[in-house]
């Protein structure tokens, strides 16, 4: 996940930052990490969002992993959180 951070492709999970540790020991897959980053993208694409309100949106998984996904968005400046309130960056 660090080199991903840092736009390399063909990228593993390093095993050693905390999004890849939280994510082994949380049993978050990378499938899972994938179809939780894409649904988050997609709802704030609509407009903002509360968190409470994008982890009731996504309630096949647990809050955990959304709140990992969220941290691992908001490094990566995929989406930003201000107050309470999560905004999709522009590109």
């Amino acid at each position: 996940i660090l080199l991903a951070y840092f736009d390399e492709e063909n990228t593993r999970d390093c095993g050693q930052c905390d999004v890849c540790l939280l994510k082994k020991n949380k049993e978050l897959t990378d499938a899972m990490f994938q179809d939780i980053s894409g649904l988050v993208q997609s709802m704030l694409e609509q407009g903002e969002l509360v968190l409470l309100e994008i982890v009731r949106r996504i309630p096949q998984y647990k809050q955990v992993h959304i709140v990992t996904v969220i941290r691992f968005l908001v490094d990566r400046g995929k989406i930003e959180i201000k107050g309470e309130k999560v905004y999709l960056l522009a590109d």
